[in-house]
């Protein structure tokens, strides 16, 4: 098989592999019903991993060029619909590279595109996404929710709906919000897909070409795609074992007056730090003054399981300026894809009308779903729930680091949320630490992903929360294994 490889290219390995394999098959140098060569002899053949060919493999018969048959391999199909020149012809008669928007050619989501690529080369043990299958999700009481709104509602709920979202979901975030000193009416909420569409939203509705915005350094690799995709100067601060040193924010304030500050106080996204009360009020003191917009990104705010509670930069926002994002994402399952805005008048209805450009509304069926979870206290218990466990996977996170990682190695415990942020020593060649764990079926995520410069070299972060505490040992001890082979090496 003359198929050639870079593993240099941006593009992924198992794209590059499919397209090589799919024009020998267009070009008729595999026939219909062809044997395509074992995943293993292939990615033996090729440098490349396993898990890699059957990746390609699976969308070649995504794509209707094979099938697969348990115990006896792939095989080819060729397309019949037309010969294999005007297939050719078809594909390459137009040039839509001159087409795509210059945004685009940035491979700007790359970073995110190497997160998604670790999750899909079918690992055993993941501390990059939630593992496979969900087993903290109660889905026999999301089930009865779903009975009941089918019972009920049916008659509407699978229309279109307001862009804001279901009135009934909105009022009882309103009501969750009011607990936690957040005064709100269901008419400052939007009900967005998931906290990413908030952050994009925010960042169109607010942004042009070449202002700033100010965000941690690290933090969440969706924001920095997405600001980066707008075309907007990210400029970082750093920060330590309390969150953003926001002593660096007043000068950047001035000299560069950004368009917005986008922050995760709480059980932040890589570090797990959680910003200090102090930091908190002078961070919200300082945006008042210069009179610019706080995004707050309380992705799992609800989920501290250890320490006092600590007031949501919201609640401490007496003039409208802060920007409020959450999710049922990290509390129930990402592929929910329901999330929210709260903010000003004036703010909520031009982001509304983005909303209703992007996607008119967000699945009524779903938000009316989750609004029963709530109504039939479902969503209270499992909340308790999951703070119970999560604190003990973390601990068997933190035990196993103890046993099977370097001495040298620090992290800073968080008192709740979801990720735990590692720092091993600098002479380990983390990059090939990761390879190799990956090809041993687990996987982690590598600290430059969420930096905006090229630190991060040596640190990784664990996401612990959905990984059982027996997955969580054998996880840790392989991968320290890989790190005790690459410890003196040099980085590639």
């Amino acid at each position: 098989m003359k198929i050639t490889i870079d593993k240099k290219s941006s593009v992924p390995l198992y794209v590059q592999l499919k397209e090589g394999i799919k024009n020998l098959i267009i070009k008729g140098q595999y026939k219909n019903s062809d044997s395509l060569p074992t995943t293993r002899a292939l990615a033996d053949t090729l440098g490349i991993h396993r898990n890699t060919v059957i990746s390609a493999y699976k969308a070649l018969e995504a794509e209707g060029y094979a099938y697969s048959h348990v115990g006896r391999g792939t095989f080819v199909i060729q397309p019949d619909s037309m010969p294999a020149h005007d297939h050719i012809a078809y594909y390459n008669m137009f040039d839509w590279a001159q087409h795509l928007s210059e945004k685009l050619k940035q491979r700007i989501s790359d970073k995110l595109l190497t997160l998604y690529q670790s999750e899909s080369a079918h690992v055993c043990i993941s501390f990059v996404w939630s593992q496979k299958g969900f087993p903290d999700f109660p889905i026999q009481k999301f089930q009865r929710s779903i009975n009941s709104v089918l019972r009920h509602r049916s008659d509407s709920i699978f229309d279109y709906t307001r862009a804001l979202g279901d009135e009934g979901l909105r009022t009882i975030l309103s009501n969750h919000l009011r607990k936690k000193d957040v005064h709100v009416s269901p008419e400052n909420i939007l009900i967005v897909n998931g906290a990413q569409q908030a952050i994009d939203l925010v960042g169109r509705l607010l942004l042009e070409p070449g202002d700033a915005v100010v965000v941690e350094n690290p933090t969440y690799t969706g924001a920095l795609c997405s600001y980066q995709f707008l075309q907007a100067k990210i400029i970082g601060i750093p920060m330590d074992d309390w969150g953003m040193k926001v002593h660096l924010l007043e000068d950047i304030l001035v000299r560069h007056r950004p368009k917005f500050i986008f922050t995760i106080p709480s059980f932040h996204n890589p570090t797990g730090t959680t910003m200090r009360n102090d930091r908190r009020e002078r961070i919200v003191s300082l945006a008042e003054k210069y009179q610019i917009p706080i995004v707050e990104d309380d992705y799992g705010s609800d989920l501290r399981f250890s320490g006092p509670d600590l007031p949501l930069l919201k609640a401490l926002d007496t003039s409208g300026q802060v920007i409020h994002i959450g999710t049922y994402s990290k509390v129930l399952m990402p592929g929910l894809r329901v999330g929210w805005i709260v903010a000003s008048q004036d703010v909520i209805a031009p982001l509304s009308e983005l909303k209703r450009y992007s996607d008119l509304c967000t699945s009524l069926f779903i938000q009316a779903a989750i609004t029963e979870f709530h109504a039939r206290g479902y969503m209270a218990t499992h909340l308790r729930y999951l703070k119970r466990t999560y604190q003990k996977r973390l601990q068997a996170l933190v035990d196993a680091i103890k046993k099977y990682f370097p001495e040298e190695t620090t992290f800073i415990r968080p008192h709740g949320g979801i990720y735990l942020w590692v720092t091993l020593p600098k002479h380990i060649a983390l990059q090939r630490v990761w390879e190799n764990a990956l090809k041993r079926g687990v996987a982690f995520s590598m600290g430059s992903l969420f930096y905006l410069n090229e630190n991060g070299s040596n640190q990784m972060r664990l996401r612990y929360a959905s990984v059982q505490e027996d997955k969580i040992r054998e996880g840790i001890r392989i991968i320290g294994e890989e790190i005790e082979k690459c410890s003196g090496s040099s980085r590639p």
